[in-house]
């Protein structure tokens, strides 16, 4: 559908470099300049084009499973340990970040729009209730701005490769 045609096109790779393509799915054909951040290239964290808070991010296993219990234990492991790393970053980046959300939609019923496990990275401060909740749901509809918006995480992205821990 265009939710899922709108994420493919939306990412944003956190660090420029190499190319790393998903294996199949509906993650296949995003076409995103990145480096892993570990030697293996088992995932990617991207920035989300449509975030629900500034610099939300997105875990992305490489190998394409619809759903968490289909993973490997080691590589589910890995994805929360990207996640971990990525909080790291948001926070030695200087970001107005108090907490985080780390989500996965886990099966349609969950509301999960993409079939290809994904965690979400959610940075948080006080007071963003209201704000999250509505973006939550809106986020997609606004088509507005994509060029301006690019450049917003052009920006952020060079920001959180500089203070992406090594571990």
């Amino acid at each position: 559908g265009s939710g899922l045609k709108a994420v493919m096109l939306a990412a944003q790779a956190i660090r420029a470099g190499d190319r790393l393509r998903i294996e199949n799915g509906p993650f296949a054909n995003l076409e995103a300049t990145f480096q892993a951040f570990d030697g293996e290239q088992r995932a990617i964290v991207l920035l989300d084009l449509f975030p629900v808070r500034e610099a939300h991010c997105l875990v992305i296993p490489v190998q394409h499973q619809p759903l968490l219990q289909d993973l490997e234990p080691d590589l589910c492991a890995h994805l929360f340990e990207l996640a971990r790393r990525t909080i790291r970053a948001h926070k030695r980046a200087g970001l107005d970040v108090l907490a985080h959300n780390v989500i996965v939609n886990d099966g349609r019923e969950a509301n999960q729009h993409v079939p290809h496990v994904h965690v979400h990275v959610i940075p948080r401060r006080g007071g963003d209730t209201l704000a999250t909740a509505l973006t939550w749901g809106t986020r997609m509809m606004n088509i507005f701005g994509l060029a301006k918006r690019r450049r917003r995480l052009d920006r952020l992205a060079g920001l959180l490769a500089e203070h992406f821990p090594e571990s």
